[in-house]
């Protein structure tokens, strides 16, 4: 009785184990799957760079013959095309901000009374780089959402975001020092308190985005070689 007891403890405990880890797994899949749908988009912008753009689809420039099927279809949809049809709320698609947690050293420059873009901006714009580290911000609209600070709007919180890595490096100690320098400068101007995060931290996490980038990197030169081989 006692050794049953015993062995069916064993396997439940071996089943929860077994459930822990298969969720421990998946969770740190899905967290890869986005940290690199994040760095592809930050890094789409560098025309410079094919790794990171997806391969173009070459015409095969064969020439298509008439299909009866297929213009008897494309006249259906002509006729249905023509019939007016009652107007669709299209749902509105969420500002994309250029500050992402997962690549970006993200810094809450808190305010006491709500700033104007018109006002803050050119303030802004005399900081946007760090070595080769694009640094953005956004704002936070009194009764409204996160987007990038823009003229007119009218904002009750600002967030900076320095990227935390490029191809080449990642954001080091001299790096940020500078930006904690210059960005109390710009907080000084436009009357706001930057909330500094721990410096180790923040390196920590800037070379392991820099290692997940090169080794990224490095997958996708091995797949577009064995894609081009004979």
């Amino acid at each position: 009785m006692i050794t049953d007891l015993i062995s069916d403890l064993q396997l439940s405990l071996m089943a929860a184990g077994g459930v822990l880890i298969v969720g421990v797994i998946s969770y740190n899949k899905w967290q890869e799957i986005k940290t690199r749908k994040s760095v592809e988009r930050a890094f789409a912008n560098n025309q410079d760079d094919v790794l990171m753009q997806p391969g173009q689809a070459g015409a095969n420039g064969l020439r298509q013959e008439p299909n009866l099927v297929e213009d008897a279809a494309a006249s259906e949809e002509e006729i249905a095309a023509a019939i007016p049809l009652a107007p669709v709320a299209q749902p509105q698609k969420p500002v994309e901000l250029p500050i992402d947690k997962l690549i970006d050293c993200v810094i809450a420059l808190n305010v006491e009374n709500a700033l104007r873009g018109d006002k803050i901006l050119p303030v802004l714009q005399s900081f946007r780089h760090v070595g080769n580290k694009p640094v953005h911000y956004i704002g936070l609209r009194v009764k409204g959402d996160w987007e990038p600070v823009a003229h007119g709007g009218l904002y009750s919180a600002l967030k900076v975001g320095v990227q935390m890595a490029s191809r080449s490096t990642a954001l080091n100690e001299l790096e940020y020092s500078e930006l904690v320098t210059r960005l109390r400068q710009v907080a000084d101007s436009i009357g706001a308190e930057p909330d500094i995060p721990d410096m180790m931290d923040v390196m920590a996490r800037a070379r392991s985005l820099h290692q997940f980038v090169a080794e990224h990197d490095a997958q996708l030169g091995i797949n577009l070689a064995s894609n081009g081989a004979p």
